[in-house]
């Protein structure tokens, strides 16, 4: 650490009762303060395939989880960071039946899942030939239920922008420590912080990312810029294949 800093950015901790500063997230105790200089501990990044995502007093960082346990059926949702620890999830067809999620267990299939069921409903509804409201509202929820948003997610980035895009997020179950890595990782460049925190919430959310999406900007009365992802959307699913 270059110079004597007056103020602990990231808080302060007791030791042989003087008072030393934390080290960042992503980062570990090289050399704590000595009584001459109090402020001028030492601190240095993880190594690969370790992490801290808290400031910490800790000499050493955490090793990173791997999801490649034999026989655990669980397969890598985000790498490691050094502020992060590794994301595992289930893979196809298997559920986890407990909050750590260490193991997950095969799923029984069966003959008709939920997604057969929405089309088969839907297309019984168009069978009627109810009032032109209907069908519109019939193809827009088709349209958001099965679109691809990775194509779209740029555009959908950039109109959101960082704030909303972090509200979103937190109303939605995103932890901080994951909006917080999105930011430390880019530094200085809010469209790109914007479009990996979206990334990580689409890919939690699956395919009902648009329609959620849409409804949360609409519920936090942001009833404009949900319309404008609308019509992102609508465009992005009348593009032809070649554009995707």
């Amino acid at each position: 650490i270059e110079g004597r800093r007056q103020v602990c950015a990231d808080g302060s901790y007791e030791l042989e009762g003087r008072t030393c500063c934390l080290c960042s997230a992503g980062q570990r105790v090289k050399e704590h303060c000595t009584p001459d200089s109090q402020n001028d501990g030492q601190c240095e990044h993880c190594e690969n395939g370790t992490y801290n995502s808290v400031a910490n007093f800790q000499e050493t960082c955490q090793p990173c989880t791997s999801c490649s346990h034999p026989n655990a059926h669980l397969e890598e949702e985000e790498p490691c960071t050094i502020v992060r620890n590794t994301k595992c999830r289930c893979k196809k067809h298997h559920f986890c039946s407990s909050k750590e999620c260490t193991i997950c267990h095969p799923c029984k299939i069966c003959a008709i899942n939920s997604t057969s069921t929405l089309l088969i409903v839907l297309m019984l509804l168009c069978a009627v030939k109810k009032h032109d409201f209907i069908q519109g509202t019939i193809r827009a929820l088709m349209i958001l239920y099965n679109v691809n948003l990775e194509p779209l997610l740029p555009d959908t980035a950039k109109e959101l922008g960082w704030k909303d895009m972090r509200s979103v997020a937190g109303h939605t179950g995103v932890t901080v420590t994951v909006t917080e890595s999105c930011k430390m990782e880019h530094p200085n460049d809010p469209k790109e912080q914007t479009l990996q925190l979206l990334r990580r919430w689409v890919g939690k959310e699956d395919r009902d990312a648009a329609n959620k999406l849409i409804r949360t900007l609409k519920n936090k009365d942001k009833k404009g810029k949900a319309q404008k992802i609308s019509d992102i959307v609508s465009k992005g699913d009348s593009a032809p294949a070649g554009n995707s």
